[in-house]
């Protein structure tokens, strides 16, 4: 079944037509779970709806020349900037501490937030390979502020650089409190239609995160339509491999799918020009000089060749990737020239795929760690990392009973003098569905 709504100036008033048009012909108690595919996160950041937040940095004397958030526009660190402080404490590269945890200064930051800030994030330095610092001072700030405050932990958040992972753990607690208000609007909307289905959402690697997952982590979901309308696309027409252009009447962003999961950035990625390291699909985006009319979308030349670019560019040394066309525009891309090493598949239900890609998508939860091979043995390290991210997939909804690794990726430190490796592991599993247990 594909429902698709015009636009309309109110998501909640497309939502609610959507819901309306679906349990027309579905009894809302056989719903298991209803996935949504939801711009809230970018959405809070575009009309600066963002939380006040306290920001502890765990790193003196170590690393104090750049405070946080002074790299962010200044506009949006204004709004979200309530308490900042760096106190001693933080880890070397092999775990080991570089100066002890300055418990009075974290008890202190934790009152000055007490009539400020909205939500916390604490970013310990090499938390990623240690993080009893970040635990610690979490525990502190718990004990002045309450249990029920919002917080965001660096070592959570994962990937390499100081800076950057404390970008995304600040601005991941900045969406708390915009995106909880949009998830309990959609629990409203299910409610006032008698359904007490489970809600998941969707983040951005293809894959879904159960409610209570998605409050604690938004960042996740930001860029997450593309990542579903290429995995719809794929389910659609039944390719595992291959570039898939959503096209849109403002814009045209190509992708590519490898094993049925979208490619990954291994570049830094900007969020509303905040510099991050938060895991992103590697996308290329040609934006159109003018919106074009769903029923006659018709390119120019110079459109026509920045597409041929992008599908070279995305299929890199996959030469005979098939191009899957998808989104409202999706005919469009029938106007580009021929090209017998990416045949062109323009799927059915071209506008639903997002949550096409939803619907059949699994749960997963991932996990980003460093270690120091010659303190902790490389075996030891991953089979830790692989039990990790099986426990972070059960939080997020997946059935315990069919969770399988689907990707492990390690990566040597160059930079450390040790044998460090950043590891990356995710755990992926169907929706536990609480009918059929």
């Amino acid at each position: 079944m594909s429902t698709v709504v015009p636009r309309t100036t109110s998501t909640t008033a497309g939502l609610e037509d959507l819901l309306d048009q679906v349990l027309a012909d579905v009894d809302p108690s056989q719903l298991a779970y209803v996935a949504f595919v939801t711009t809230a996160g970018r959405e809070a950041l575009e009309r600066q709806d963002l939380a006040g937040v306290g920001a502890l940095r765990i790193s003196a004397p170590a690393s104090v020349s750049v405070s946080p958030m002074s790299t962010w526009p200044p506009e949006l660190a204004g709004i979200v900037a309530r308490e900042v402080s760096i106190v001693r404490g933080g880890h070397d590269y092999n775990g080991l501490p570089l100066a002890d945890l300055d418990t009075e200064a974290v008890r202190v930051f934790a009152e000055k937030c007490r009539d400020s800030a909205e939500t916390i994030a604490i970013t310990g330095l090499s938390s990623t390979v240690n993080p009893e610092h970040e635990l610690r001072a979490a525990g502190i700030v718990q004990a002045v502020l309450g249990r029920g405050t919002p917080m965001t932990l660096a070592h959570e958040t994962g990937g390499i650089g100081l800076l950057e992972r404390e970008n995304a753990t600040i601005l991941n607690a900045a969406l708390i409190r915009s995106f909880a208000r949009a998830l309990r609007a959609r629990n409203d909307m299910l409610s006032r239609r008698d359904s007490t289905s489970q809600i998941y959402v969707a983040q951005n690697d293809g894959t879904l995160l159960s409610e209570g997952e998605a409050a604690r982590r938004p960042i996740l979901t930001i860029e997450s339509t593309i990542s579903h309308a290429m995995r719809g696309a794929a389910h659609l027409c039944g390719e595992l491999n291959a570039v898939v252009a959503y096209a849109q009447p403002e814009a045209i962003t190509f992708g590519t799918l490898i094993d049925g999961y979208p490619q990954e950035s291994s570049f830094p990625t900007d969020i509303a020009s905040i510099r991050t390291r938060n895991r992103m699909p590697d996308l290329i985006t040609v934006a159109l000089p003018e919106p074009l009319d769903p029923a006659r979308p018709i390119l120019s030349a110079r459109d026509r060749q920045r597409c041929a670019v992008a599908v070279r560019r995305m299929a890199g040394t996959h030469h005979d990737l098939p191009l899957i066309a998808a989104g409202r525009i999706a005919e469009a891309l029938k106007q580009l020239p021929d090209d017998p090493a990416h045949q062109l598949i323009v799927v059915d239900h071209a506008g639903a795929v997002a949550a096409v890609g939803a619907a059949v998508a699994d749960v997963s939860g991932s996990v980003d760690r460093t270690f120091d091979y010659e303190r902790r043995s490389r075996e030891e390290s991953l089979a830790s990392t692989v039990e990790a991210a099986r426990m972070a997939a059960v939080r997020a909804g997946a059935d315990i009973r069919h969770i399988r690794v689907d990707d492990i990726r390690e990566t040597p430190l160059g930079y450390s003098p040790g044998r460090g490796a950043r590891v990356r592991v995710r755990a992926v599993g169907p929706v536990l569905n609480p009918l059929s247990t």
